[in-house]
């Protein structure tokens, strides 16, 4: 099982039950325990850098993260080093290793490891998307 989530929520999982990998660009100064940092499944640095630029330049998400969704799902088609990583968590996945794959943004519908998944998906793996479903209490008063 494949389980994709945002780096803050990681107290919520038995880090010791499965791989848990930190699929960012730049790392923390120091890597949390129980984690690998597996920067071949995040965008490169040209679009990482390039993405910073975009947020300044252009603000909301919705203004430039279209760019950078165009540019990241061309690199998993053609950059060597993720489509390695990707065959790799495959073959993972086949010896019956569950992994998380860890990342800082807060939502997966603005963060390269929705495309990640995605492409998981596309070759017949389950993917926890672990998105959390706010319930609002009714109020009487």
């Amino acid at each position: 099982m494949i389980q994709l989530s945002y780096l803050g929520n990681h107290g919520e999982f038995d880090l010791e039950k499965a791989i848990n990998l930190l699929i960012v660009r730049n790392p923390p100064v120091k890597i949390p325990e129980h984690f690998i940092h597996v920067p071949q499944l995040s965008p490169s640095r040209s679009l990482f850098n390039q993405a910073q630029i975009w947020k300044k330049e252009l603000g909301e998400k919705e203004n430039w993260f279209s760019l950078y969704e165009e540019r990241f799902l061309k690199e998993i088609k053609e950059r060597d080093d993720l489509k390695r990583a990707i065959v790799k968590l495959e073959r993972r996945i086949k010896e019956g290793v569950d992994i998380r794959l860890f990342c800082y943004c807060k939502d997966a519908d603005f963060c390269h490891r929705k495309y990640i998944g995605q492409e998981l998906e596309k070759r017949g793996y389950e993917v926890d998307w672990c998105k959390k479903e706010t319930v609002e209490q009714m109020s009487f008063f």
